[in-house]
């Protein structure tokens, strides 16, 4: 069997507008064709929904499936899925709104080592990258330098002025904090 993806390009056609009707037109007016009317290329575009749906319940775990297995078309059960998981535009934005404001005022704490920051910070850039808004890597480098406390303002000094930031990886970066970490540590 063909995936869903690939039948004749027209299957994301199904998700976004949902499934296809065979029509003709009728002194002027466009009318839904009898089935036996139908040609051997309007039935398989009628099959793609039957197929989308069949794919997408079975990518679907038991509680997702829960949720939509009462939906009868293709387009549907994606657009509640978005919803469940994206939310509405209006959610979108207020969870774009939240991530920025986290990433803005994002400093290393306390009690966090280095390791601990980095993921928290990369789980803010994460969730803000699902929502279409992107950081260039040097934007994430000098703003992971700045997040540092005043205590790293030698380390913090001594890597701008040994690197091209606009060349480092942000991973990179990570290794040279956490020996300097150690170092503060035995002090």
């Amino acid at each position: 069997m063909a995936t869903f993806n690939a039948q004749e390009g027209q299957s994301m056609d199904v998700v976004e507008n949902g499934p296809f009707t065979p029509a003709k037109v009728v002194n002027g007016e466009h009318v839904e064709k009898p089935k036996g009317e139908w040609s051997e290329q309007e039935k398989r575009r009628v099959a793609l929904n039957d197929k989308g749906i069949h794919v997408l319940f079975c990518a679907l775990s038991r509680s997702e499936y829960n949720k939509v297995h009462m939906k009868s078309t293709t387009k549907q059960i994606w657009d509640a899925l978005v919803i469940t998981h994206e939310g509405t535009n209006q959610v979108k934005e207020n969870k774009m709104d939240s991530l920025i404001y986290q990433y803005e005022l994002f400093k290393m704490k306390s009690d966090e080592t280095i390791s601990q920051m980095y993921d928290r910070f990369m789980e803010i850039i994460s969730g803000i990258k699902s929502l279409g808004k992107t950081f260039t890597n040097k934007e994430l480098v000098k703003k992971i330098l700045r997040s540092l406390p005043k205590e790293w303002l030698p380390k913090v000094t001594s890597l701008k002025d040994a690197k091209d930031l606009s060349k480092v990886q942000l991973d990179e970066l990570l290794g040279n904090p956490i020996d300097y970490e150690l170092t503060l540590k035995r002090e």
